[in-house]
Formats: structure tokens, C-alpha cells, sequence
């Protein structure tokens, strides 16, 4: 009987032990449950962050994206009116917009422009009206100007005129940033819908806030880039009136110029009383003075207006320095100075360059030395600092023993019409414009000038240039020969509408016994060419009826020798466009007013030779 009692003891305890284990499995079931679920809800909750982030990660990405597109094409600003449209299509379109509209504003002066607009499909905008309505609204305008912000989900929220404005415009929920150009109030760019109700987030307010400052931006670079322009075209206008002035003023000058020129000429020649003499002298230094400064300020104006042109050409040095030592002789006699040229055996007899820039340049130089040196010595020394097969570098080297440049002078005197000392020009003449013209000419063919002087004891000017390496070497240049060994019996056609030029021309040909006939315009010219065959025609080029462009054209297109005549050119215009569109125009030669007779003698010998050379 224990014994059964004790089995059914133990299977009480079992049945016991096994419930209590039911309840604990059932319990921490539960628990797990809560737990698990919990997690689910935790990584829900995560999801949803997770994904709500990445979509304000990828919203701001294509922000940025958008906001780099829009910067970087109002940066350009190839052409404005469309890239500000563009970025309102862009913005419209991103932000699901119906209407953005830039409006310019004065309120000061009350003025309203609808400048820009874009739309949405279906949806339109009423310009006039809307300009008219916003002008009346103009008090919302002064609280934009502070540069407050409206935004309005709906019309409600804004002030009753305000309201009353957009609702005619069909508008339910807005956004207006204020336009600022220059720290100054300039208008508002607005964004808005028509068909539906819009809340605005702070990331949109945010987006076009700064759009709206881009297109500011961009205002002002448009802006600025006008005013530019503008500034530029004036710049050009005052050049280009100012090169027309130099031009026109110095055509007018050489004209009476060369009759003065002409005239001192003739009366040297006519054996003048010897109390006489002195005042002649001075009348033709001076007159060549005034020439010289004619062609300083022209060769400025030239300069500065950009149309020096630099040839490239076979020259022979040898003559061109020869012709140099030979035009300063007399000057250095005078003031009993020594003029010595020194080129080292290695430079090469003959480069390819402008012959006509070098020369200028190294007579201004030997020219100042000469007039600053008295009972001294000038020197002009030329040594090769390299060469090989296309490039030739030359350094030159001017020095005298002269009166000298104070040390903070040695800037100054490349301005233009400055000069050492106040009393220069006074005692020394000039203009002051040869070393400025020097400065520049080097300075367009990559070079400068350097100078070097100690007062009382002399000055130097040195610089470097380059020139073509010429392979073939070119013999020093002597006359051409012709056939006749003076203009005596020569039949010339005389085209010059001026008086004054007529009386000198006609003076200087006569003394040489030549016949000539008159012509006062091209037309007249050419009926008188048509009927008489002349040995030579001295053409000017501006007269009225018909220039000398025009008959020179016409005197060509005759039959026979009439139309072989060598025709001289003779202008007051220095230009050396001029002189290309004589050569152009079928002319033989040119020379310009006002001319030397000895000039003008051997050009009219060597244009009647048999073989004529055109040297332009």
C-alpha cells in the first residue's frame, strides 16, 4: 500500500512539475512575442527613417544638381533673356510649379515690368493686367523692398490687397523673394499654382531663395557686362573720333604745310640777300619741325588705335646704316661731334624685318644724342647675340657724351611729350614724343629699351631685336639707271585741286623745264589723258568730282600708251594703308605732302626710265 501511495505521490509531483513547466514555456513564449515584436516595430520605424532620409539625400542631391546647372548656365551668360528663361522652366518643372514671373519694380518712380514668365501647360498668365495689378499693390511691394519673403499656401494669408491681385490672376498658393541687384531693391521673382493648393516645405523655401539669388547674380552680371560694352563702344567712338581728328587735321595741316616747305625751298634756291639767308633758315627749320611733330603724333595716334603693321622684307643693313651715317653728317659737323657707327664682323649684312620701324628707331636715338652733344662723341654699336637658320637676335646700342639724365628723370622721358627738364624743348626742340614712340614700337615686337646716364657725362640707349635669318645675301641697292638725265622737255599732267599746291608744284617743275598741264579734279584728268599722251601725271588722291583712286581706274582702261602713263601718287595722308591701295589701283609710286623736290626729282627720273622700279 506505501508503495502505491509513493507512485502516486511521484505522479502527482510529475503532473505538478509538467504544469508548472507548461505555464513557463507559455510565459516566455509571450515574452519572446512582445520582444519580437518590438522588433518588428523598431525596424519599421527604422525602415521608414531610412527610406524618409534617402529620399531627402537624393532630394538634396538633385537640388544640388539642379542648383549647379542653373548656376553654371547663368554664369555664362551667352544669352541672357534665354538661360533666365530656362531656369524658370527647370525650377517650374522640379518644383511642380504652374507659374514663375520676374517682375522689375521702381516703387519710387512706380514702374512695373513683367520682364520674364514661364507656364505650365494649360495655364497662362495676364501680363497687362497682372502689371497693372501689381502696380496698385505697390505697398506689398515697399515690405519686399525691406527684403521680407511672402509665403501663402493660401491667398487668406496675405494682406487683402495683396490677396485681391493674385486672386485675379487665378493664383491659390504663392511664394514671393524679393530681387536684389546691387544691394538694391530691383523687383521679385514669384512662383505659384492655379490648380491646387501648395504647401511650401522649408527645403523648397530654401531652393528658391537661392534661385532667386542666382537670377540676382545674374542681373547684375548682365548688368555689368552692359555697362561694359557700353563703355567700350564709347572708348571706340572717342578712338576712332579721335583718329579721324588726328587724320582730318593732318591732311589740313600738310596741305598749307607743303606750300611752306615748297616755298622755303624755292627761296633758298633763288639766291637770297645774305640778310635774308638766316631768316629763310629759320623758316624752313621750323616748318620741318612742325612736320616732324605732325608725323610724331601720327605715328602716337597709330600706336595707341592699334594699326601698326610691321613688315616682314629683305633688307640690306649695310645700306640702310649707310643711309643713317649719311643724314646725320651735317648735324655732327655742326655741333662738332663725332658720329661713329661700329657693327661687329659676325652681323649679318642682310635680315628679313621692317626696315622702315628699325630706321625710325635708330634715328630717333642718334638724333637726340647729336642734339644733347656738343664738341663730344655719338656712338651706334650693333653686335649679334645669336642666330641660327630662322632667327636672327641683333643687340643696339646708342651712346653719346651729351649733357645727360637726371637719375629721376630716366622713367619720365618715355611719356609722351615729356622731356628731361621744363626748358628742353626751348632750348633743344622736339616734341617729346620720340622716346614714347620708341618704347612702343620695340614693345610690339617683344622688346624694350633700356637707358643708362650719368649727368654731365652722356647718356645710353640700348635694346635687343630679332629679325628673319636671310639665307641669300643682298648687295647694297644703287640707282637704276635710266634713260634721260634730267626732267627737261618732260610733259606732266599736274591733278591737284588745292591753289597753294598748284603755285609750289608748278614753281618746282618749272625750274626743272618741264611743260605742264593742269587738272583740278580726276574727271578733268582723265578727259585730258584721254586726249594727250604725257610722259608722267602727279595724281593727288582726295579731290572732288573724282578722287585719284577713281581716275588712276579709268586712265588704266585706255587704249594704248595712254593707258601705260606712270602715275605718281601725291596725298597728304601718311597711312600706310594708302599707300597699298595706290599700289592697288595700278599707280607706279607714291609721295606724300609735304615733299622734298629732291624727292620728288628722283622719283619722277626713275618712274620715267625704261624700266621703272616700284620700291612702296
Amino acid at each position: 500500500m506505501s508503495e502505491l501511495n509513493s507512485v502516486r505521490f511521484a505522479l502527482m509531483q510529475e503532473r505538478e512539475a509538467k504544469k508548472q513547466l507548461e505555464y513557463l514555456v507559455e510565459a516566455k513564449t509571450l515574452e519572446l512575442y512582445e520582444v519580437n515584436k518590438a522588433l518588428i516595430d523598431t525596424n519599421c520605424a527604422l525602415e521608414k527613417r531610412i527610406d524618409y532620409r534617402t529620399y531627402e539625400l537624393q532630394r538634396s542631391l538633385l537640388q544640388q544638381q539642379l542648383l549647379a546647372e542653373i548656376s553654371c548656365s547663368l554664369n555664362l551668360l551667352e544669352d541672357f533673356d534665354g538661360q533666365i528663361r530656362e531656369t524658370l522652366r527647370k525650377m517650374g518643372e522640379y518644383a511642380e510649379l504652374e507659374r514663375i514671373y520676374i517682375f522689375e519694380t521702381d516703387v519710387k518712380a512706380g514702374r512695373v515690368v513683367n520682364k520674364f514668365a514661364w507656364c505650365a501647360a494649360g495655364v497662362r498668365i495676364d501680363t497687362e493686367n497682372f502689371e497693372q495689378a501689381i502696380l496698385e499693390a505697390i505697398p506689398c511691394c515697399k515690405n519686399l523692398a525691406s527684403g521680407e519673403r511672402v509665403v501663402a499656401s493660401h491667398l487668406s494669408a496675405l494682406p487683402e490687397a495683396c490677396e485681391d491681385v493674385f486672386r485675379g490672376q487665378g493664383v491659390r498658393s504663392v511664394m514671393i523673394i524679393p530681387l536684389f541687384v546691387r544691394n538694391e531693391f530691383y523687383g521679385f521673382v514669384g512662383f505659384d499654382t492655379c490648380t491646387k493648393y501648395k504647401d511650401w516645405d522649408e527645403s523648397e523655401i530654401n531652393l528658391l531663395q537661392t534661385v532667386s539669388n542666382l537670377i540676382g547674380h545674374a542681373y547684375e552680371r548682365e548688368i555689368t557686362k552692359r555697362e561694359l560694352i557700353n563703355a567700350k563702344e564709347r572708348a571706340e567712338a572717342a578712338a576712332k573720333a579721335k583718329s579721324e581728328f588726328l587724320s582730318t587735321m593732318s591732311h589740313e595741316i600738310r596741305t598749307p604745310m607743303n606750300a611752306v616747305i615748297g616755298l622755303s625751298h624755292l627761296l633758298m634756291q633763288d639766291e637770297p640777300k645774305p640778310e635774308q639767308i638766316e631768316n629763310l633758315k629759320t623758316l624752313k627749320f621750323a616748318s620741318e619741325n612742325l612736320f616732324s611733330l605732325i608725323n610724331d603724333v601720327l605715328d602716337l595716334n597709330k600706336i595707341d588705335a592699334g594699326r601698326i603693321e610691321f613688315e616682314q622684307t629683305d633688307f640690306s643693313l649695310d645700306t640702310l646704316l649707310d643711309g643713317l651715317e649719311h643724314s646725320f653728317t651735317l648735324l655732327a659737323k655742326k655741333n662738332n661731334t663725332r658720329f661713329i657707327i661700329e657693327k661687329t664682323a659676325d652681323v649679318p649684312r642682310s635680315l628679313i624685318g621692317d626696315p622702315t620701324r628699325l630706321i625710325q628707331v635708330l634715328t630717333n636715338l642718334v638724333s637726340n644724342a647729336l642734339k644733347f652733344t656738343k664738341d663730344g662723341l655719338v656712338q651706334l654699336k650693333i653686335n649679334l647675340l645669336e642666330q641660327n637658320p630662322e632667327t636672327t637676335r641683333l643687340a643696339f646700342e646708342v651712346s653719346d657724351t651729351g649733357i645727360g639724365i637726371p637719375a629721376d628723370k630716366l622713367e619720365t622721358i618715355f611719356e609722351p611729350f615729356a622731356q628731361a627738364e621744363t626748358n628742353t624743348t626751348r632750348k633743344f626742340g622736339g616734341t617729346g614724343l620720340g622716346l614714347s614712340i620708341i618704347r612702343k614700337l620695340l614693345a610690339l615686337q617683344n622688346s624694350d629699351i633700356q637707358v643708362e646716364s650719368t649727368p654731365g657725362q652722356g647718356t645710353t640707349f640700348s635694346f635687343e631685336l630679332s629679325f628673319g635669318t636671310n639665307q641669300t645675301t643682298i648687295q647694297p641697292t644703287s640707282p637704276a639707271p635710266v634713260t634721260r638725265t634730267d626732267l627737261n622737255g618732260l610733259r606732266v599732267l599736274l591733278v591737284e585741286d588745292t591753289d597753294l599746291n598748284v603755285t609750289v608744284a608748278t614753281q618746282i617743275l618749272a625750274r626743272w623745264g618741264v611743260t605742264i598741264d593742269l587738272a583740278e579734279n580726276g574727271k578733268i584728268a582723265v578727259q585730258k589723258a584721254t586726249k594727250q599722251l604725257f610722259d608722267l601725271i602727279l595724281m593727288d588722291l582726295q579731290m572732288p568730282v573724282m578722287n585719284g583712286f577713281e581716275a588712276t581706274k579709268a586712265i588704266r582702261q585706255l587704249e594704248g600708251a595712254h593707258a601705260n602713263v606712270p602715275i605718281i601718287a601725291l596725298t597728304a595722308s601718311a597711312e600706310l594703308a594708302v599707300r597699298r591701295e595706290a599700289l592697288d589701283h595700278d599707280m607706279n609710286d607714291y609721295i606724300a605732302k609735304p615733299f622734298n623736290p629732291k624727292e620728288l626729282y628722283m622719283k619722277m627720273q626713275k618712274n620715267i626710265a625704261e624700266q621703272p622700279v616700284n620700291d612702296f
